[in-house]
């Protein structure tokens, strides 16, 4: 079973805990649970993951605990989810204070579990989905200086095209490596940030305003990414990656199966569609499940980067 951390305060909407917990059923009262999670993971490298906005906690029970089946970690490797309250923003707010400060407040609590439990960890690293980047790298900014962190993945990243530079530039020299996964088919970040948004026209290029998503067109040139940006992969537009094919669907169609990809996945060369690696299942329609294949793809590339 998918350990899941949270700091929701409700299944739906509501508030950020302070204080992220693992989440169990029954409530895990005396912490044993957590105790034994967390003494699972000494000397080990862990991975937590982390889902967008607009997903309640049932949603990102399933996008995050349906993703796991589908990574291929190395023996030492130990997962995480990570909930948060994320349906409690708009969806056209994601670049102000709102949005901005209830995936911090989210970050924050994060980096107070890690720091408090992950202390023996061999290293932690992190994956994102949509507006969890800022979660993420709020975390990161937030770890004690003896934390190593080893990978960051970020995918279909609701933030700014200049984040890695300039507001989460000292979190991002904390990472080792970090990856970027974007896609121009990605509509819904086309009319999130003011780049895409040609009925408006209110902010252009130059702008102090203006601000493409990283997710959508990948990182700006000015100022320059550091140097921990090892991969930018900007996916072919003949692979017509939305914003909500990096995770598996919610509720998962009746009869899905996950089927990971066989490793190394990396960002392609061709266009082909589906990639020359996709599993039989998932190869061609009218399979059931040929349209979640891109979940298996994104576990598969996050997979290879994370040894």
């Amino acid at each position: 079973m998918t350990k899941l951390l949270s700091c929701r305060a409700l299944p739906g909407g509501g508030p950020v805990q302070a204080a992220a917990r693992l989440l169990t059923n029954p409530p895990d009262a005396l912490g044993t649970a957590q105790a034994q999670a967390v003494a699972g993971c000494r000397g080990r490298d862990v991975l937590i993951a982390t889902h967008g906005f607009n997903t309640n906690q049932q949603d990102g029970t399933v996008n995050l605990s349906g993703w796991e089946p589908l990574l291929t970690l190395p023996p030492g490797g130990q997962y995480f989810g990570y909930l948060w309250p994320g349906d409690s923003v708009w969806l056209h707010a994601l670049i102000y204070p709102d949005a901005a400060k209830v995936a911090m407040d989210s970050g924050d609590a994060l980096a107070a579990w890690v720091n408090q439990n992950l202390t023996a960890a061999a290293s932690v690293s992190f994956a994102s989905h949509s507006l969890g980047a800022r979660v993420v790298l709020r975390a990161i900014a937030g770890l004690n200086p003896g934390v190593r962190v080893r990978r960051l993945v970020l995918m279909a990243g609701a933030v700014e095209d200049t984040v890695l530079g300039n507001e989460f530039a000292a979190a991002a020299k904390r990472v080792e490596k970090i990856s970027n996964i974007s896609s121009s088919q990605d509509d819904v970040l086309k009319w999130a940030f003011p780049l895409g948004n040609s009925i408006s026209g209110i902010f252009a290029e130059g702008h102090p305003f203006w601000h493409a998503a990283i997710g959508r067109d990948g990182p700006a040139s000015n100022p320059p990414a550091p140097a921990q940006l090892d991969v930018v992969c900007k996916l072919p537009d003949t692979w017509n990656y939305g914003h909500g094919n990096y995770l598996p669907p919610s509720p998962a169609p009746a009869g899905y199966v996950s089927i990971p990809f066989p490793l190394r996945v990396d960002c392609p060369a061709t266009p082909a569609v589906p990639y020359a690696a996709t599993p039989a299942g998932y190869q061609t329609a009218p399979n059931q499940w040929a349209a979640y294949w891109t979940s298996a793809w994104s576990a598969g590339f996050v997979s290879t980067r994370f040894p």
